[in-house]
């Protein structure tokens, strides 16, 4: 999968600059497509997952005690809506984050987080279960960048994809050695966890307004759930801003926005929580 026409080298961090890009996860035999990552002509960031086999699924704001620690269990339900429509995260310049996907369902799920121009932070997890459940990929496709995550010897049951918001400077300061260059895929370790990823350095091309900032785009093993049988994605995002202006600062985290696919309603669930599909209701 190569990125040839997409590299770009500026300073010393060598990047894919791309509007639309592709993440696959495989093995080296069979990769299989899990999600989009596009850039908008404003700066956006679109994600979305139109490799996913099902449609049914629930779309959430769920608040989270800014005090409470260890693990957060989240409920879905609470101001959380049905939909019938493979949806995308739009998380645009001024911070404002939302589920949307045109004419198919009403934007009634969003929140307001840190804005892509002055701040970085995490745009998103994505959790997929199952993976070679989603489409193979059997053929690249023009006009498009591939992130492929190669796992061996086998792809586990279970990945997590993940996104964060970076400077360009702040990574380039990082490098090691310091005169040397990085990019556009390396190896990161944790300052938390001291487990080590790898990562591309995702930028949007030239002539898109934010290319001071870098999307680094990171992939783990991480634990399967038993009770999960067949394909399932879990994403996050609309986290709250997590960058402190002073040392020692708390960050609040009051909730997030999430996707659960798939999710089949009953008919109790669908009267109680609703839909925001335009056009029907979610397919029982």
């Amino acid at each position: 999968m190569a990125n040839q026409e997409y590299l770009e080298a500026r300073g010393r961090l060598r990047v894919i600059a791309a509007e639309r890009a592709t993440i696959t996860v495989g093995t080296d035999a069979v990769h299989f497509q899990v999600c989009q990552i596009t850039f908008g002509k404003d700066g956006s960031i679109f994600v979305q997952c139109p490799y996913f086999p099902g449609r049914n699924g629930i779309l959430s704001s769920p608040p989270q005690d800014p005090d409470a620690t260890g693990p957060i269990t989240y409920d879905l339900r609470a101001r959380g809506k049905l939909t019938s429509h493979l949806v995308k995260l739009s998380h645009h310049p001024d911070g404002n984050v939302h589920f949307s996907q045109d004419g198919k369902i009403l934007t009634a799920v969003r929140r307001k987080t840190f804005p892509l121009s002055t701040m970085i932070g995490h745009v998103f997890q994505l959790h997929i279960y199952h993976p070679t459940g989603f489409e193979e990929l059997k053929a690249t496709k023009s006009g498009r960048a591939y992130l492929p995550f190669v796992f061996r010897p086998e792809l586990p049951p279970a990945i997590t994809l993940f996104a964060e918001w970076r400077r360009r400077r702040a990574i380039e300061a990082n490098t090691d050695p310091p005169d040397g260059t990085a990019g556009p895929v390396t190896e990161i370790t944790s300052r938390t966890s001291r487990a080590t990823f790898t990562v591309f350095f995702l930028a949007q091309p030239a002539g898109f307004p934010l290319r001071d900032h870098v999307l680094l785009v990171g992939a783990e093993t991480t634990q399967p759930l038993e009770n999960l049988k067949g394909p399932t994605m879990v994403l996050m995002g609309g986290f709250d801003p997590h960058e402190v202006t002073e040392p020692g600062q708390k960050v609040q985290h009051t909730g997030l926005l999430a996707w659960l696919y798939p999710c089949v309603p009953n008919e109790d669930m669908l009267r109680r929580i609703g839909s925001v599909d335009v056009d029907a209701q979610p397919r029982m």
